[in-house]
């Protein structure tokens, strides 16, 4: 069947239709009207007026929300006030493509006056549409506002913006982001209708007449630029969906041309004149245009010093936290919402906009878009109307560099400010941008080098605020992941590099436009609502195109999106030195605590071979470098292949570890031997105290464990020194310090590394460690030989200290008379042996190089003899002194406790100082050991009673297997104990303080062991 023709209209309605569709233009009604009958359309038009009327009696004022649309477009440019802006007065709806709002300092008060009149209901001086601002009233103001009237403009915009517009004419504020991100675009698409519709367009103006005055040439400009879809005879309210050809005819090449050119000429100058720029001459800004001198992908500078005030910036926590970071990479700039409102306005909770207005402040809703009308303008300083800038830089989780994603907020600020004074500025307008290039550059290749490198030198404070700095010296550790672990608070704010979905939301202006038109001879005001266009679109699009353009960071995403299990992350090649920080995470050795460290004050370890200049018995020296070295090399072997990890105890899970007790006198190398060994098989030195650990044993528990998982995980060599402390005898009257010995005892059966114990009273350890050490070194005296070698490696390390000193200083280095002072060595340690006093142990030996190298430049500065050397002299006298002073401090606590240390010890059964590793006693003479009564002991108080195999007695004199005093404990036998050396002493010293009881000891001696001592003597 064929289609049914429509029938013709009757005569008189074509003419009536058109004289409906031409009040439809002066009366818009909601809806689309292009499918309603005839009669429908006058109805709505008598609905129209009705409600025209009621407006009349109540004052005038009514307030439409849809966004009236021209139904001509004059492809131009009108430039107009504040007044202008908001007011639309011609009948027949002709209006510019573009409308561009110029402000000056007088903006507030062009704002009241308006407020003012439409509060009073009058109507403004009516102006012609073609009305313009003279280029007088243009010098003195600024581009604030840009309204595209343009179909076309408007659509091509959308579809660059992958968004669907609807028919609403939109309202871009300054800085005009979508304008200037889409500029290139736009003009490719110009060029495109150039390509077009230009031969047409000539074809069209040839056969135009040419007009002869300037009014005609507008009427012919107006007639050309109508676009197809705004014809007199079509309805005004058409969808812009419906438009299929808006975009691509003549029309439209005359909209975009002009909006291409404005833009060129008076929106894109706003950054090409803050770019040309330069160092000597910084630009001044305006808040507004703020997001003009940024472009993603900059260095942004930021004032490294704290003191400094800074109202205009707010950096984030967690730039404290990372050290100063003096320049991070920019990823997209955020301008803050206040732009959107009518200028000279600020956000509050909404209120009367005006008097009669009955909201009230509870029925007001904080989070509306609406926008309300405040004299006055924002305060500066406030973070209300803060500028973000979206930036990013490099920090390492313990197992690759990830980006950090921090924000910087620039305050609101009145007029325009230099550049330099922002405080968060693109680097390039630093005058010294060269110089913090350079030293980012190598702060970042040494962040590097450390992270990779575990054991570091650090000598220099910490990054903490002003209470928590302090100074560190010694070796550290570099471990983030473990330092992050145990101060969750450190962690930074990683950034995820995904993309965001891209919206470009609108705002209505609380602050409407009126269209008057005549209704019953009076005018008119329909108040219309205007579309402000968001821009925060435009950010989301820098962030998603820097996410893909940046290597580092595209890098990252595709690690991010394959998991760190299966991808590789991002290499140390593509990490941008400049954006690290400059603080690392750590842990200091000797502090026992993980700290923020400064890069700049790192330096590599410097490898020594201390182990050869060790000054103990080379026999004990092979003994511990083998065992430590095997041990290191069972954990390679088993870290290699734990499944085929093999230990020499039969349950599973126990530790394989190495314990070492090292024991002797105070000052003999036992400490100096855990340094050598942890340097000579390059692993960290991890000394504790037992401060470090406390004396409860859940807190000893906890915190040991805790020691032993840090030292394993860094295959540390552990030193626990005055180990005494967690070795002690348990005893039934004390069950704290019982608890004390058990935790240690249980912890240490699965820790897995090596544990050097030192002590100088191992008499009073327990039992049950005896059996756990694997290995027990008595460190003796120190002799002859190995004082005078150590007093020679003393005098080496002085002179390498003076050599430097005086290449640093300038001063002379000096001079040591190396002779003498070792002839001093030797006659000193004979008197001292003479004198049955204790001579100079290792440490004594350097403090008292130190004291006398301060007394040789201290004499030699002071002196007043014209005839001394050129530079400071250290010889034996200096020596002398030190050993006085000394002397005369030993006698007086001798005198003071009745007994030398030596003696002490050896009463309270803490260590035998004079014992001397020797052939073993003859097995047929093997009297139970005993050893007397220490302070230890759960025995009672009186002098007689003894601990014996175990059990408790009574000393008997006349008792044959009681009479000696020695201790097997501490390695002795009889006929080496102190007891017999001191008695051949005795025979060239009648004066020797122990006469008196060593005759106690001979007169009950049986005959046969004074014939036994008369063979040995």
């Amino acid at each position: 069947m064929e289609p049914e023709k429509e029938k013709p209209k009757p005569d008189g309605m074509s003419g009536l239709d058109d004289r409906v569709a031409q009040l439809e233009r002066q009366l818009p009604v909601k809806g689309d009207n292009s499918s309603q009958s005839l009669l429908e359309r006058i109805e709505a038009l008598e609905k129209k007026v009705a409600d025209l009327k009621e407006i009349n009696e109540q004052g005038g004022k009514s307030r439409i929300t849809e966004n009236m649309v021209p139904s001509k477009v004059i492809p131009g440019v009108r430039k107009t006030t504040w007044s202008d802006f908001k007011n639309w007065y011609n009948e027949d709806d002709a209006r510019y493509a573009i409308e561009a709002l110029y402000v000056g300092a007088d903006l507030s008060d062009e704002i009241r006056i308006e407020r003012q009149r439409r509060q009073r209901s009058t109507m403004p001086p009516s102006e012609d549409v073609s009305s313009q601002m003279s280029e007088q009233d243009l010098s003195r103001r600024w581009l604030y506002r840009v309204r595209i009237q343009s179909h076309a403009v408007l659509l091509i915009l959308s579809k660059h913006l992958n968004r669907d517009w609807d028919d609403e004419i939109r309202t871009f504020v300054r800085p005009f982001r979508p304008l200037i991100a889409l500029h290139e675009d736009m003009k490719k698409s110009l060029a495109e209708l150039e390509r077009k519709w230009a031969d047409q367009e000539m074809a069209e103006s040839n056969m135009v007449q040419q007009p002869t005055d300037s009014t005609q040439k507008e009427d012919s400009r107006n007639k050309k630029g109508v676009s197809s879809g705004t014809e007199p005879n079509s309805s005004a309210k058409i969808h812009i969906k419906q438009l299929f050809v808006v975009e691509d005819c003549v029309s439209a090449l005359r909209e975009m041309r002009c909006y291409v050119q404005f833009v060129e000429e008076h929106v894109m100058t706003i950054r090409s004149r803050l770019a040309e720029y330069t160092v000597d001459n910084p630009p001044k800004v305006r808040w507004d245009d703020l997001w003009c001198l940024f472009e993603p992908g900059q260095y942004i500078y930021c004032a490294a010093d704290p003191k400094k005030k800074q109202p205009n910036l707010r950096l984030s926590d967690q730039t404290r936290t990372s050290g100063w970071q003096t320049v991070r990479k920019l990823l997209s700039a955020d301008g803050p919402d206040m732009r959107l409102k009518t200028p000279g306005g600020r956000r509050v909770k909404r209120k009367k906009k005006y008097e009669s207005d009955n909201e009230t402040d509870d029925e007001a809703d904080e989070n509306s878009d609406e926008w309300f009308i405040c004299e006055t303008d924002p305060e500066p300083g406030k973070g209300e109307y803060a500028m973000k800038l979206w930036c990013y830089y490099i920090d390492y989780d313990g197992q690759a560099f990830r980006p950090v994603f921090e924000g910087i907020d620039i305050d609101y600020y009145h007029g325009e400010k230099e550049v330099s004074n922002l405080m968060a500025y693109p680097l390039k307008f630093s005058r010294e941008e060269k110089k913090i290039h350079n030293l980012l550059l190598s702060r970042g290749e040494s962040f590097k080098q450390f992270v990779q490198n575990q054991r570091v030198y650090y000598s220099g404070r910490s990054i903490d605020n002003k209470t928590d700095a302090r100074h560190y010296e010694g070796e550290v550790i570099i471990d983030f992941e473990e330092a992050l672990l145990n101060h969750p608070q450190w962690t930074p704010n990683w950034l995820l590099s995904t993309q965001f979905p891209v919206d470009f939301p609108v705002a209505q202006d609380d602050f409407p436009i009126r269209k008057w038109i005549k209704a019953e001879g009076k005018p008119m005001a329909l108040e219309v609502s205007e579309v402000l266009q968001k821009d925060y679109g435009i950010e989301t699009m820098d962030f998603n195109n820097m996410i893909n353009r940046d290597k580092f960071l595209a890098t990252c995403k595709e690690w991010d999106k394959a998991g760190s299990e299966t991808a590789q992350p991002p290499g140390v090649d593509i990490v941008d030195p400049v954006l690290l920080p400059q603080r690392l995470l750590g842990y200091v050795l000797r502090e026992r605590k993980f700290c923020r460290l400064d890069v700049r004050f790192l330096r590599p370890l410097k490898q020594q071979m201390v182990f050869d200049d060790l000054k103990i018995d080379p026999e004990n020296k092979t003994l511990i470098q083998s065992l430590v070295v095997s041990h290191f090399q069972r954990k390679r072997e088993a870290e290699k292949n734990a499944e085929a990890r093999m230990g020499q105890d039969i349950i599973d899970g126990k530790a394989d570890n190495l314990i070492i007790l090292l024991h002797g006198v105070p000052g003999v190398g036992k400490t100096a031997t855990a340094e050598a060994v942890a340097n000579a098989n390059q692993k960290p030195l991890f000394p504790i105290t037992c401060g470090d650990l406390g004396l409860e044993p859940d807190q000893v528990e906890a915190k040991l464990g805790h020691i032993f998982q840090l030292a394993n995980r860094w295959n540390c060599v552990l030193l626990l020194d005055e180990a005494d402390i967690f070795l002690a005898d348990r005893k039934l009257d004390n069950l704290s310090r019982n608890a004390l010995v058990s935790v240690f005892l249980r912890i240490l059966e699965y820790y897995n590394g090596i544990l050097i114990l030192t002590t100088n009273r191992v008499g009073t350890i327990d039992e049950a460690f005896e059996s756990r050490i694997h290995i027990m070194l008595y460190y003796p005296r120190l002799t002859a030989g190995q004082t005078t070698d150590i007093f020679r490696m003393n005098i080496s390390r002085l002179k390498e200290i003076e050599n430097q000193r005086r290449d640093t200083t300038g001063q002379p280095a000096l001079d040591i008379d190396e002779e003498n002072i070792i002839r001093f060595a030797k006659r000193h340690f004979k008197d001292s042996q003479k004198s049955r006093v204790a001579g100079w142990n290792g440490r004594q030996i350097r403090n008292a190089f130190q004291i006398a190298s301060a007394m040789a430049r201290y004499d030699w500065a002071h002196s007043k003899d014209t005839s001394k050397p050129k530079g400071p002299v250290l010889d034996e006298e200096h020596f002398k002194r030190v050993a006085s002073a000394t002397k005369d401090f030993h006698n007086y606590l001798k005198e003071a406790r009745g007994k030398d240390s030596s003696a002490l010890a050896h009463e309270y059964s803490e260590r035998a100082d004079d014992f001397n590793i020797g052939p073993s006693y003859p097995d047929h003479w093997s009297p139970p050991q005993t050893r007397p009564l220490n302070r230890y002991s759960a025995a009672g108080q009186d002098s007689r009673e003894y601990y014996r195999r175990g059990g408790y007695g009574r000393y008997d004199v006349n008792d044959r297997d009681t009479r000696y005093s020695h201790s097997h404990r501490s390695g002795y036998s009889p006929r080496h104990s102190p007891a017999s050396s001191s008695r051949r002493e005795r025979r060239h010293d009648s004066r020797s303080p122990q006469r008196s009881s060593s005759r106690y000891h001979r007169k009950n001696r049986t005959r046969k062991d004074r014939s036994s001592d008369s063979e040995e003597e």
